[in-house]
Formats: C-alpha cells, structure tokens, sequence
C-alpha cells in the first residue's frame, strides 16, 4: 500500500479491530485471526509481538509504539487493514437518522419495515425520504415504470423485489444517474426471451389481475427483505454495493440465488408512456 492510501488512526487516536478479528497467543506465538482460513502468524521479536497485540486490541495508539520503526509500523498497519483485520480509523456514517419509503402493503412490506426499524432508520412517507423500497407480489409494471421516471427526475435511489413462480427477483438497486433503473431492467427482460409479446402480456395482466399473491413462509420472507434491507444500509453507509449492478433471483423452495447483471441504457432512461412493450 502506497503511503498516499495510509489509513493509520490520528494522533491520539487507538486502532479499531474489526468485529470478526480474534487475537490469541499459542506458545510463543501470536495468531491474529480474521475469518474462514485467514490465521496470520507474524515472524517478530517477542517484544514487538507484545506491541503488536496491544495494537490490534486497540489498547496502544501507534504513536505511543516504540518496538518499530516508523515506516515499518505504518506499513504493517496499512496491510493489516487491507487484510480486513482492523477496522480503519474512522466508523463509516451512520445509518441512523436516515429515512426510507417503503412501498406497499403486504408481508415482505412489513418485514422490511420491521428491520429497519431495528437498524434505527424510519419509514416516512414518499418524497421525503432518503431512499425507496418497493414490495410487491406480482409485478406492477406500469406503477414501476411511473415510479422510475419519478425517482430519477427526484435523483432518489430506489431497491425493490416482486414475486414470479417460485422466486423473488430483487433489485437492481438503482442510482439515478448511475445505476440501473426499472426500465433498464424490463429492457433486458425483454431481450432476453423468445416471447417479448407474451411477456409484455404478462406484465399487462398482473397490472390488473386481482389474483391474491401467494406469499411463502416467513423464513423466505426474512432472508428476501434481509436483502433489500441490507443492500440500502450499505449504501447509507457509503461501502460499495453490488446490488447496483444485477437483479438477484432468490428461489423460495432452496434460497439459492442467481445474479443476472443489469447494465444503464447509455445516455440515461427514457420513457414514452408505452408500458406493454
């Protein structure tokens, strides 16, 4: 890592271990474990082993750390945080405080709504919030069609799911402007099969059809709105989001899942009115 990415704490200022990394001692030496097969045994001195420990626990500031030379302790702590092992100086910004709209009224609706609520971010009304979630059974083409052109003219991100067969299709999560939208997404559904005319016919009669979706059990619930939930925090939070760049099909009898990559029509959405096609 080059020193202009350096991601050492301010002066004063202890390191923050990442909530997965366990540091322990097996003999003489010092593991610091940080997930899956990732166990880090470092070659040092026991006293800079000693201050290595009392670094990653956050218990010494590194300008306090004599055991090592200064361009060596930075290196070794820049690497450290690349390898996931300490959390960087700074906490990202907080998801609290934020808001969400969350569209319709039925059980996956509910179990976003209850999640975030737990994460501390409000459910407040349309056009006020900081992002939109929309949950629907069958798909309402033509009400996600309007929505989308109305989310990028406001530059408000959206995600969403709707139901079909025996999966849930969730996302993309669009960023006006940037991301896929709606109409991106309905595009490559169309390219994609044999049948545009009877798919379009579809999305017609789900516009209108009055048949009660059958929603499945709760678990699949959970994991499907868990998504959508998870997706939009880490957006509040500013870490990448992989959710802007396909639709994820989650199947409800395994919960295995399919990504299917969604790409923005160059020069931006449009749309004429027409729906069906």
């Amino acid at each position: 890592m080059s020193p202009a990415q350096d991601r050492t704490p301010p002066e004063g200022r202890p390191l923050r271990p990442a909530p997965t990394t366990h540091v322990f001692r097996t003999g003489d030496d010092l593991v610091i474990y940080a997930g899956g097969d990732d166990f880090i045994v470092p070659d040092l001195e026991q006293d800079q082993l000693e201050a290595l420990h009392a670094l990653v626990e956050g218990r010494l500031p590194p300008e306090q750390c004599t055991a090592f030379e200064p361009e060596v302790l930075r290196s070794l702590l820049a690497e450290l945080t690349e390898e996931g092992v300490l959390a960087g100086p700074e906490e990202g910004p907080d998801s609290r405080g934020r808001t969400v709209s969350v569209l319709g009224d039925n059980p996956l609706a509910e179990t976003v709504r209850t999640l975030f609520g737990q994460a501390g971010v409000e459910d407040v009304g349309p056009g006020s919030a900081d992002a939109v979630v929309a949950c629907t059974g069958w798909l309402t083409d033509r009400a996600w069609c309007d929505l989308d052109a109305k989310l990028h003219e406001a530059g408000t991100p959206w995600h969403r799911a709707y139901g079909d067969g025996l999966s849930f299709f969730l996302g993309p999560l669009t960023l006006p402007g940037s991301s896929a939208g709606y109409r991106d997404t309905r595009r490559r559904l169309l390219a994609a099969t044999d049948a545009d005319d009877l798919l379009a016919g579809l999305w017609a009669h789900w516009d209108t059809t009055r048949n009660p979706y059958p929603w499945p059990d709760p678990g699949v619930l959970a994991v499907t709105a868990g998504t959508l939930v998870a997706d939009t925090l880490a957006l509040f939070s500013g870490a990448p989001v992989a959710a802007t760049r396909h639709q994820t099909q989650v199947r409800c009898s395994d919960l295995y899942r399919t990504h299917h990559p969604v790409l923005p029509v160059p020069g931006g959405p449009t749309f004429s009115g027409q729906v069906n096609r």
